[in-house]
């Protein structure tokens, strides 16, 4: 996630300093700007927009409680962990990069 709050973080630096700034994330995105922004209050941004943010898994997924726990207590650590989510991966992006990353 340090690594995807980084690219936001380079993201907000280009932004025109004297306007308002807001932020639009979506999903895991919702996560990773909601993160971001009580990690660092600072941070020079006038609101967000968070449209069906992950903040939790769903209650209805047979997760295994070693696969929760790892997730809760060390899941920063292991960005690449996957959880089946019964989410297909080409959905989320077409970027070849991410996508050879994944698999």
């Amino acid at each position: 996630m340090e690594i995807l709050q980084n690219d936001v973080i380079t993201l907000l630096s280009q932004a025109r300093p004297e306007l308002p700034l807001f932020i639009y994330a979506h999903s895991m995105g919702g996560l990773v700007t909601a993160k971001l922004l009580l990690d660092r209050p600072n941070l020079n941004v006038s609101g967000c927009v968070l449209t069906s943010p992950f903040l939790s898994l769903p209650k209805d997924r047979n997760i295994s409680f070693m696969k929760l726990f790892i997730v809760k207590h060390i899941g920063d650590e292991l960005e690449d962990l996957i959880i089946n989510s019964m989410v297909n991966p080409t959905a989320l992006t077409k970027n070849n990069k991410f996508l050879h990353n994944i698999f």
